[in-house]
């Protein structure tokens, strides 16, 4: 899906970086600028939330999208994170 997803953004002509290294510990699958996008198609909401409130500590991101193939995940996670906005986005049939 992240391939895709980065050839749809190559596409667009939106500049990004794949697997962007916030810190150690943290990479993010795509940077583009400030924002941030982390791409989901399994795991646990609590998991999910997690992960975002650590990317969203980081000075180098100031917008975050989940995007997600499952509803059940979307749900339950906040607008905000530590002051950070979280766009949500259901990734729905196929990509092509």
């Amino acid at each position: 899906m992240q391939s895709t997803i980065s050839e749809a953004l190559t596409s667009a002509g939106i500049d990004h970086t794949r697997e962007y290294r916030l810190s150690r510990r943290d990479r993010i699958d795509f940077l583009i600028g400030t924002v941030g996008i982390e791409v989901k198609i399994k795991g646990s909401r609590a998991d999910v939330i997690r992960q975002l409130g650590r990317y969203a500590e980081s000075q180098q991101i100031t917008e975050l999208i989940l995007a997600c193939s499952m509803r059940r995940l979307l749900y339950g996670v906040p607008n905000e994170i530590l002051g950070v906005p979280v766009r949500k986005h259901l990734l729905q049939g196929g990509l092509s």
